[in-house]
């Protein structure tokens, strides 16, 4: 995000920010795979995908991050949610899964962590130098709007007519 050199207190905010919203984005994860309600599952994950966001804004790519939150956290999640909404009506609780497996899994878990942190502990980290972009912004907007527009548009006319077959679906329903 910033170019040239950065003083002393900016690789701390720097790193600071990327360890706050990296811990974020795991914690949310973990609630997203181990929490009961699948409503607050869904939400978790959309506060997984926004640290995702910031991280991605962080390593100097804004159009992945607002990519990552209008896309995934916007539109998809918002699909998810009203699919959930809309199928979980007076769902019977889920059984508890047996004892043998929770700890089979348990372990299983324990021991991909420490995996992966003895993977991490030996990487050296070195922070990249600054490259030059493959791509611009702008450069990809002429060739998505002018050399494949026809496609782009093709594709947002399906996407609406499932939106309009979501919403017929579920006025039959109610």
């Amino acid at each position: 995000m910033v170019s040239g050199p950065r003083g002393r207190g900016e690789g701390c905010v720097a790193i600071l920010v990327f360890w706050v919203f990296a811990a974020l984005a795991v914690t949310a994860a973990f609630v997203v795979i181990l929490h009961r309600d699948i409503v607050r599952s869904a939400l978790a994950l959309i506060v997984c995908l926004g640290s995702l966001a910031v991280l991605f804004a962080q390593l100097s790519a804004p159009l992945l991050a607002v990519l990552q939150v209008v896309l995934y956290a916007g539109a998809i999640m918002m699909l998810f949610l009203f699919v959930i909404m809309m199928l979980r009506r007076d769902a019977p609780p889920e059984p508890e899964a047996p004892r043998l497996r929770r700890q089979v899994a348990t372990l299983l878990a324990v021991f991909l962590w420490g995996l992966l942190t003895l993977a991490i502990s030996g990487a050296s980290v070195q922070p990249a130098a600054a490259a030059e972009p493959l791509v611009s912004v702008a450069h990809l907007s002429r060739v998505l709007f002018f050399k494949y527009l026809y496609p782009f548009e093709l594709i947002s006319l399906l996407i609406l007519t499932a939106i309009v077959g979501v919403v017929i679906l579920s006025k039959k329903r109610i």
